[in-house]
Protein backbone atom coordinates (compact mmCIF):
# COMPACT_ATOMS: atom_id res chain seq x y z
CA UNK A 1 0.00 0.00 0.00
CA UNK A 2 1.26 3.21 -1.22
CA UNK A 3 2.67 5.30 2.24
CA UNK A 4 0.17 8.70 2.79
CA UNK A 5 2.00 11.80 3.92
CA UNK A 6 0.40 14.02 6.12
CA UNK A 7 1.96 17.90 6.31
CA UNK A 8 2.35 19.17 9.15
CA UNK A 9 1.32 23.26 9.44
CA UNK A 10 4.85 24.60 8.63
CA UNK A 11 4.33 22.25 5.44
CA UNK A 12 0.68 23.72 4.50
CA UNK A 13 1.76 27.20 4.90
CA UNK A 14 4.87 26.24 2.82
CA UNK A 15 3.02 24.97 0.17
CA UNK A 16 3.11 26.99 -3.18
CA UNK A 17 0.10 27.47 -5.88
CA UNK A 18 0.05 28.52 -9.31
CA UNK A 19 -2.67 31.21 -10.27
CA UNK A 20 -4.29 32.42 -13.08
CA UNK A 21 -3.15 35.91 -13.08
CA UNK A 22 -4.15 38.48 -15.29
CA UNK A 23 -7.98 37.92 -15.78
CA UNK A 24 -9.89 40.82 -17.29
CA UNK A 25 -13.16 42.33 -16.66
CA UNK A 26 -16.20 40.34 -15.06
CA UNK A 27 -13.92 37.32 -14.85
CA UNK A 28 -11.64 39.20 -12.70
CA UNK A 29 -14.51 40.35 -10.63
CA UNK A 30 -16.01 36.41 -10.45
CA UNK A 31 -12.57 34.37 -9.90
CA UNK A 32 -10.33 36.80 -9.09
CA UNK A 33 -6.77 34.81 -9.38
CA UNK A 34 -8.20 31.36 -8.77
CA UNK A 35 -5.46 28.17 -9.04
CA UNK A 36 -4.16 27.26 -12.37
CA UNK A 37 -5.25 23.43 -11.90
CA UNK A 38 -7.94 21.14 -10.63
CA UNK A 39 -11.37 21.40 -12.19
CA UNK A 40 -14.33 24.10 -12.89
CA UNK A 41 -17.63 22.89 -13.80
CA UNK A 42 -19.95 24.75 -16.44
CA UNK A 43 -24.00 23.67 -16.01
CA UNK A 44 -27.39 24.93 -17.10
CA UNK A 45 -30.36 23.70 -18.90
CA UNK A 46 -30.36 23.30 -23.10
CA UNK A 47 -29.72 26.59 -24.95
CA UNK A 48 -29.59 28.88 -21.74
CA UNK A 49 -25.99 30.06 -22.91
CA UNK A 50 -23.28 26.80 -21.79
CA UNK A 51 -21.75 26.79 -24.71
CA UNK A 52 -21.50 30.56 -25.17
CA UNK A 53 -20.44 30.65 -21.86
CA UNK A 54 -17.74 28.09 -22.17
CA UNK A 55 -16.23 29.67 -25.51
CA UNK A 56 -16.37 32.97 -23.37
CA UNK A 57 -14.16 31.57 -20.21
CA UNK A 58 -12.06 29.49 -23.13
CA UNK A 59 -11.22 32.64 -25.10
CA UNK A 60 -10.55 34.58 -22.26
CA UNK A 61 -8.45 31.50 -20.70
CA UNK A 62 -6.18 31.77 -23.81
CA UNK A 63 -5.05 35.24 -22.91
CA UNK A 64 -3.07 33.72 -20.19
CA UNK A 65 -2.40 30.11 -21.59
CA UNK A 66 -2.35 26.73 -24.37
CA UNK A 67 -6.34 25.73 -24.18
CA UNK A 68 -7.72 23.03 -25.56
CA UNK A 69 -12.00 22.84 -26.53
CA UNK A 70 -13.43 19.43 -27.24
CA UNK A 71 -16.91 20.11 -28.32
CA UNK A 72 -17.83 16.56 -27.97
CA UNK A 73 -21.46 16.62 -28.05
CA UNK A 74 -21.69 19.15 -30.65
CA UNK A 75 -18.68 18.76 -32.79
CA UNK A 76 -17.08 21.62 -34.94
CA UNK A 77 -20.68 22.46 -36.60
CA UNK A 78 -21.71 25.62 -38.03
CA UNK A 79 -23.94 26.84 -34.91
CA UNK A 80 -20.66 26.47 -33.04
CA UNK A 81 -18.52 28.65 -35.83
CA UNK A 82 -21.66 31.12 -35.62
CA UNK A 83 -20.83 30.91 -31.62
CA UNK A 84 -16.96 30.99 -32.33
CA UNK A 85 -18.10 34.36 -34.56
CA UNK A 86 -20.12 36.31 -32.24
CA UNK A 87 -17.40 36.57 -29.61
CA UNK A 88 -14.92 37.50 -32.31
CA UNK A 89 -12.39 34.36 -31.30
CA UNK A 90 -9.58 35.06 -33.26
CA UNK A 91 -8.90 33.12 -35.93
CA UNK A 92 -5.17 33.63 -35.46
CA UNK A 93 -5.20 33.11 -31.56
CA UNK A 94 -2.22 30.75 -30.77
CA UNK A 95 -3.11 29.38 -27.80
CA UNK A 96 -6.47 28.22 -28.54
CA UNK A 97 -7.06 24.93 -29.97
CA UNK A 98 -10.41 22.82 -30.68
CA UNK A 99 -11.23 19.19 -30.96
CA UNK A 100 -14.48 16.74 -32.03
CA UNK A 101 -14.82 13.92 -29.78
CA UNK A 102 -11.98 12.12 -28.71
CA UNK A 103 -11.34 9.38 -26.01
CA UNK A 104 -9.82 10.01 -22.55
CA UNK A 105 -6.95 7.69 -23.78
CA UNK A 106 -6.39 10.12 -26.90
CA UNK A 107 -6.85 13.30 -24.61
CA UNK A 108 -4.09 11.54 -22.25
CA UNK A 109 -1.79 11.38 -25.15
CA UNK A 110 -2.01 14.83 -25.90
CA UNK A 111 -1.94 15.75 -22.10
CA UNK A 112 1.56 13.85 -22.14
CA UNK A 113 3.11 15.87 -25.36
CA UNK A 114 5.48 18.83 -25.22
CA UNK A 115 3.98 22.14 -24.73
CA UNK A 116 0.44 20.49 -24.10
CA UNK A 117 -2.57 22.59 -23.59
CA UNK A 118 -2.84 23.78 -19.79
CA UNK A 119 -6.65 23.97 -20.04
CA UNK A 120 -9.02 21.33 -21.35
CA UNK A 121 -12.81 21.56 -21.66
CA UNK A 122 -14.68 18.99 -22.20
CA UNK A 123 -18.34 19.73 -23.48
CA UNK A 124 -19.97 18.00 -22.61
CA UNK A 125 -20.23 15.47 -19.52
CA UNK A 126 -23.29 13.62 -21.36
CA UNK A 127 -21.55 12.94 -24.83
CA UNK A 128 -18.43 11.85 -22.41
CA UNK A 129 -20.67 9.44 -19.91
CA UNK A 130 -18.90 6.27 -21.24
CA UNK A 131 -15.31 7.49 -21.10
CA UNK A 132 -16.15 9.26 -17.42
CA UNK A 133 -16.75 5.75 -15.49
CA UNK A 134 -15.03 5.41 -12.74
CA UNK A 135 -13.98 8.53 -11.75
CA UNK A 136 -12.12 9.11 -14.91
CA UNK A 137 -12.62 12.91 -14.23
CA UNK A 138 -10.83 12.81 -10.94
CA UNK A 139 -8.10 10.72 -12.27
CA UNK A 140 -7.26 12.87 -14.85
CA UNK A 141 -6.74 15.46 -12.30
CA UNK A 142 -4.55 13.19 -10.28
CA UNK A 143 -2.45 12.43 -13.34
CA UNK A 144 -2.26 15.96 -14.67
CA UNK A 145 -1.93 17.69 -11.41
CA UNK A 146 -0.73 21.03 -13.58
CA UNK A 147 -3.47 21.23 -16.00
CA UNK A 148 -7.32 22.80 -15.08
CA UNK A 149 -10.49 20.77 -16.70
CA UNK A 150 -13.37 22.63 -17.16
CA UNK A 151 -16.60 20.26 -17.75
CA UNK A 152 -19.61 20.99 -18.90
CA UNK A 153 -22.97 19.58 -18.43
CA UNK A 154 -26.59 19.36 -18.69
CA UNK A 155 -28.76 20.75 -15.76
CA UNK A 156 -31.83 18.70 -14.45
CA UNK A 157 -33.58 19.71 -11.12
CA UNK A 158 -31.24 22.78 -10.42
CA UNK A 159 -27.94 20.07 -10.37
CA UNK A 160 -25.82 18.80 -12.87
CA UNK A 161 -26.85 16.21 -14.96
CA UNK A 162 -25.73 12.78 -14.71
CA UNK A 163 -24.42 11.55 -11.52
CA UNK A 164 -21.42 11.96 -12.78
CA UNK A 165 -21.76 15.57 -13.45
CA UNK A 166 -22.82 15.18 -9.98
CA UNK A 167 -19.65 14.23 -8.74
CA UNK A 168 -17.71 16.76 -11.01
CA UNK A 169 -19.54 19.89 -9.08
CA UNK A 170 -18.47 18.25 -5.71
CA UNK A 171 -15.01 18.49 -6.97
CA UNK A 172 -15.10 22.21 -8.78
CA UNK A 173 -13.11 24.92 -7.50
CA UNK A 174 -15.44 26.85 -9.52
CA UNK A 175 -19.00 26.62 -10.55
CA UNK A 176 -20.97 28.08 -13.43
CA UNK A 177 -24.49 27.48 -13.50
CA UNK A 178 -25.93 29.43 -16.73
CA UNK A 179 -29.78 30.20 -16.90
CA UNK A 180 -31.69 32.27 -19.45
CA UNK A 181 -27.97 34.13 -20.57
CA UNK A 182 -26.96 34.55 -17.05
CA UNK A 183 -23.86 32.76 -15.16
CA UNK A 184 -24.21 32.69 -11.16
CA UNK A 185 -20.66 31.58 -10.03
CA UNK A 186 -19.72 30.15 -6.91
CA UNK A 187 -17.11 27.68 -5.15
CA UNK A 188 -13.87 28.39 -3.86
CA UNK A 189 -13.56 31.90 -5.92
CA UNK A 190 -15.16 35.13 -4.81
CA UNK A 191 -18.44 34.43 -7.31
CA UNK A 192 -20.92 36.60 -8.25
CA UNK A 193 -22.97 36.68 -11.70
CA UNK A 194 -22.37 38.54 -14.68
CA UNK A 195 -24.62 38.03 -18.24
CA UNK A 196 -23.54 36.64 -21.24
CA UNK A 197 -25.98 39.42 -23.53
CA UNK A 198 -27.33 42.16 -21.44
CA UNK A 199 -30.33 42.55 -23.47
CA UNK A 200 -32.00 39.27 -23.40
CA UNK A 201 -30.88 38.25 -20.13
CA UNK A 202 -32.62 40.95 -18.43
CA UNK A 203 -35.75 40.19 -20.55
CA UNK A 204 -35.76 36.68 -19.32
CA UNK A 205 -34.97 37.58 -15.58
CA UNK A 206 -36.39 40.88 -15.48
CA UNK A 207 -34.95 43.89 -13.72
CA UNK A 208 -34.84 42.30 -10.59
Amino acid sequence: MEKIRLLNSKNAYAKKFKTLTGLESHFADVLGEPEAYGIWIVYGKEKHGKTLCSLMLANALSNLTKVVYISAEEGISQHFQDTMSRLNIDANNPRLFFSEYISIDELRVILGRRNAPKVVFVDNVTAMIHELRQDAARKLSQDFPNVLFVYVAHQEKNEPYTAIAKKIKIWAKAIFRVEGLRVMVSGRVPGGEYNLHEAKAWLYHGQN
